[in-house]
């Protein structure tokens, strides 16, 4: 159950966006019964008071009070706007990401929030004919799919689940909803759980990832009709309808693990027949995502990835089978543009838009099927949460820059790609940004002369010939990247800018060698190279900002996450310029990290081979093997259940810094994997991180 989860989080992380296809046949499986959740009410938006923030500059909390806005969709007449709203409750019993949904005119008038309650409220989607949303909520214990009128009201629950039902999407008729759900444990697992008698077998028994319908209307008992569409010996990770109806085709692989994603396959599933023939054959090392109908059925495209360096290829082939063709090699999409990449075809079936990373920017692109070339039709400092309209006509968009913290945005698309475009959302627009931070992209020459780019946060009203305490942080990946994020929000919170720049640090984060944004080559560059020319890019920036009498040289401190915690490991093995330095989920040693965490491929992708391969590199690589040059002082922050980096990696650097006595805290978040998901840790962990730099690098 513990590995079965861990896929679902990161198909989470995947979430597929609306297509333009057609339905199956409607489904009469039986169903289950009905129980009601959801009402409308109409409270008013609420935002960080300005005067609250301005006394205190800008505070933690500010941060955590800010509205995170996710997967907005468009009704099918234009003219509303649901999304889900993210905040934190944070009370005497409670630490928990409250998400709500919210609809609104897509003007941005007259918003509503649709639910309320505890619990989550996530995913919404509009019906085809705009009369009713569905969306996912764990309010029974399990994640569900309900349904409730678009106008608000009380809602009912679809599905009833033995685990988890998610990646949802309407049929084009509105008579069913696909979704993805694992299989549930045997009555012998049950028992054996039970009675305390369930060794788990590695390898055995794996539960499978299956297609599931569900009917949106009653069937003459009453009840809502749940089928299984996939059975056999593979999960589906991916998938869409035939316009037609007759077939659907999704991506296919043989265990649900992470570490297994490869090899994949494309195949075709004949709904009539119930035959599985394979569009795209597996490659030795080939993984697939975004499988997506032309509305006209005569193309399927999709992505196609060979290595955990995120570049993806988008490629079409013909939906009777043929021979693939590739539209665009190395789109550059960024871990953290999360679930946009191939977001769906034009209506003319004429286009393919994608997402990607444009430095520190992300840009919507324009992508002619017939291979000519594509076209940047938005560029905005950072787009998240990108959804196709199902008649693909207009996109919902969360969106923020330097200047604006994120909000909600509806764009409507031409004949000839233009987009015309709409802010919806209010719900952060009451926020002081000029008095507390001001942030910029800034670029560098590395050792070897090429251009490093990064962004730069440091206190608004700076002077020209005043030095800053200076607070580098390294992004993870190391395929992710830093775009022009608002300093308070949300949107990328390992560390909170906006409060650093109120307590008066500046913020550097670079986009080293490594980073998505700037081509296949840069986020290749550090292929058998960690810890070497990406250092190299860092020390680059610090020395540029130093130089440019905005960093102290004596008031300097690392930080960073996963990777970025791996290279702040690293750097304080090779230097001593740092005087503090803090890791979250950070690897220290490769070989034993590579043995452990939960995608076998990730490490031997960009090594060139298992440690056994290439021992000495692996070695020389690891931060624990050059411990005894650290002098810095160092914050270790680890959660408990960290299955991408073990907590063993948290735990050796640790304890060889205490063993040589380098001044050091470790610090364990419970019931967190890879990075907190509980507000009062954030929280936590935000505050160490400033005491513990404010304690070293003395203000002056």
């Amino acid at each position: 159950m513990r590995k079965l989860m861990i896929f679902i989080i990161m198909a989470l992380l995947l979430a597929l966006t609306l297509s333009c296809s057609s339905p199956p046949p409607r489904s009469t499986s039986p169903a289950a019964s009905v129980s009601p959740t959801a009402a409308i009410t109409t409270p008013k938006e609420t935002a960080v008071e300005p005067s609250k923030a301005a006394s205190s500059g800008w505070t933690l909390d500010n941060t955590l009070n800010m509205a995170s806005m996710s997967e907005a969709d468009i009704s099918p007449d234009g003219k509303k706007v649901i999304y889900s709203v993210s905040r934190a409750i944070m009370t005497d019993t409670q630490s928990v990401l409250d998400s709500h949904i919210y609809l609104s005119d897509i003007n941005g008038e007259n918003t509503v929030q649709l639910t309320k309650g505890e619990g989550s409220f996530h995913s919404p989607q509009w019906s085809p004919d705009g009369k009713q949303i569905a969306f996912l909520s764990p309010a029974t214990g399990k994640n569900e799919i309900w349904l409730m009128p678009a106008e608000g009201g009380e809602a009912i629950q679809l599905t009833h689940v033995a685990i988890a039902a998610y990646l949802f999407r309407w049929s084009n008729d509105g008579s069913f909803i696909s979704y993805m759900a694992p299989d549930p444990p045997t009555a012998e697992e049950i028992k054996a759980a039970n009675e305390k008698d369930d060794p788990i077998v590695v390898g055995e028994n794996e539960k499978m990832v299956r297609l599931w319908t569900v009917s949106t209307r009653k069937d003459s008992s009453g009840n809502y009709g749940m089928h299984q569409v996939t059975n056999g010996d593979y999960s589906i990770y991916s998938w869409d309808y035939s316009p037609d109806g007759k077939a659907v085709t999704f991506v296919r692989q043989h265990l649900v693990m992470p570490e297994y994603e490869y090899p994949a396959t494309i195949s075709t599933l004949d709904l009539k027949s119930g035959n599985v023939t394979d569009l795209v054959l597996p490659g030795q090392r080939l993984g697939y995502n975004h499988v997506k109908y032309s509305p006209d059925g005569k193309w399927i495209a999709y992505e196609s990835i060979d290595s955990f360096y995120v570049m993806m290829d988008v490629t079409i082939i013909p939906a009777a089978g043929g021979q693939p063709r590739v539209l665009a090699k190395d789109q550059n999409e960024s871990l953290l543009l999360g679930p946009m990449g191939l977001l769906g075809w034009s209506a003319d079936s004429k286009y393919l838009y994608i997402s990607n990373a444009r430095g520190t920017k992300v840009a919507i692109t324009a992508l002619p099927a017939d291979g000519s070339a594509p076209r940047d039709i938005l560029t905005r400092g950072y787009i998240e949460g990108g959804k196709i309209s199902s008649n693909c006509t207009r996109l919902g968009l969360i969106m923020e820059d330097f200047d604006n913290p994120q909000e909600v945005y509806a764009a409507v698309l031409d004949g000839n790609n233009n987009l015309q475009l709409t802010r919806v959302s209010h719900l952060n627009t009451k926020v002081p940004t000029e008095a507390v931070w001001k942030s910029e992209t800034v670029q560098w020459k590395a050792k070897d002369g090429m251009t490093i780019e990064g962004t730069l946060t440091y206190p608004a009203g700076g002077k020209p010939d005043h030095k800053y305490p200076l607070v580098v942080e390294i992004h993870g990946g190391p395929s992710a990247s830093f775009f022009e994020y608002y300093a308070g929000g949300r949107s990328w919170y390992i560390s909170p800018a906006g409060s650093f720049a109120a307590q008066g640090f500046a913020v550097l984060r670079p986009n080293i060698r490594g980073s998505s944004g700037y081509g296949a080559d840069f986020t290749r560059a550090n292929y058998k190279d960690w810890g070497g020319k990406d250092y190299e890019d860092i020390i680059a920036g610090v020395d540029y900002l130093v130089n440019r009498g905005i960093a102290d040289p004596d008031r300097l401190a690392i930080m960073g996450q996963s990777y970025g915690g791996y290279m702040t490991a690293w750097a304080v093995t090779r230097t001593s310029k740092f005087k503090a330095a803090a890791t979250i989920d950070g690897m220290s040693d490769l070989i034993s990290d590579t043995g452990t965490l939960d995608i076998i491929n990730y490490m031997p992708d960009y090594f060139g081979g298992y440690f056994w391969d290439n021992y000495d590199l692996y070695l020389s690589r690891s931060p624990i093997m050059q411990v005894e040059d650290v002098i810095t002082p160092t914050l270790i922050l680890h959660g408990q259940l960290d299955q991408r980096v073990p907590l063993g990696q948290a735990q050796e650097f640790y304890n060889a810094l205490k063993l040589r006595n380098v001044p050091s805290k470790m610090v364990i978040y419970p019931r967190s994997g890879h990075f907190p998901g509980e507000p009062k840790l954030i929280r936590d962990m935000w505050e160490r991180e400033i005491n513990w730099f404010n304690g070293y690098l003395t203000a002056k």
